[in-house]
């Protein structure tokens, strides 16, 4: 762990209009962690990711490696070594899965780096579905399949830090398992992660800490384990009625 953190928030806020969608959120990613941010819809979840890289105007302060960051921008946030895998995946659908890998690490490609073919095939060790099917067109893969892709192609970046908006959003429990593994796996290959997700069992359990977000702002926060058996959580988000939390 490092003596600072590699990310932090301090009073972070992001406003639409006369809203505040995010109320002076303060939040900490150590380097080697996973953090989870977790909660109802509507809680500002996704909004947190969006505004961190700089695709949504914010306030406060954000700090990187102990420096304040002036700018927000996307380009800078990527040169920071921030990615972020959103929600909608976003893949280009009518091209191969290797075409969408090589297009994730353009922006080594266009600084010079020459290691695509080596992060190809680290991404392959990670996903062997994705070498099975890396001449497969992106848009006729399954769910899951989808989800690995977007998540090997923000890895061809080499990011320092990995940002994920509901990884385990639409697939089913086994690929959901399974994903989260993976997830889990990439904090040995030194990848820091910050984990939104509404599934709150499987993401705590994968997690080292975790932040529990209610209408924009931080209402609980904590050892993933400690959250785990806080009883407030398991009334409120762990519920043995939720299927989806059962993993």
């Amino acid at each position: 762990m490092s003596r600072q953190p590699l990310l932090k928030l301090e009073k972070f806020s992001v406003a639409y209009g006369s809203v505040r969608a995010i109320d002076e959120v303060c939040l900490e990613l150590n380097e080697g962690e996973i953090v989870t941010v977790i909660g109802p819809n509507g809680a500002g979840k996704s909004t947190i990711l969006n505004a961190i890289m700089g695709m949504l105007s914010s306030s406060g302060e954000t700090w990187l490696d102990g420096k304040m960051l002036v700018k927000h921008s996307v380009s800078q946030m990527v040169a920071n070594g921030l990615c972020l895998v959103p929600e909608t995946r976003e893949l280009f659908g009518s091209m191969s899965v290797q075409d969408n890998l090589i297009l994730g690490g353009f922006y080594r490609f266009r600084k010079g780096m020459r290691d695509q073919e080596e992060n190809l095939n680290s991404i392959f060790k990670i996903f062997p579905q994705l070498k099975e099917r890396r001449n497969q067109i992106a848009d006729t893969l399954s769910g899951g399949e989808r989800q690995m892709l977007a998540i090997g192609r923000a890895l061809m970046a080499k990011p320092r830090i990995l940002m994920l908006d509901e990884p385990s959003l639409g697939l089913a429990p086994k690929i959901v398992y399974e994903v989260l593994q993976t997830v889990s796996s990439l904090r040995a290959r030194g990848i820091s992660i910050l984990l939104v997700e509404q599934n709150a069992r499987g993401a705590l359990k994968i997690a080292d800490r975790g932040y529990v977000l209610e209408t924009g702002k931080v209402a609980l926060e904590g050892l993933a384990k400690d959250l785990l058996n806080d009883q407030k959580m398991i009334d409120t988000y762990l519920g043995l009625g939720n299927s989806s939390n059962n993993l």
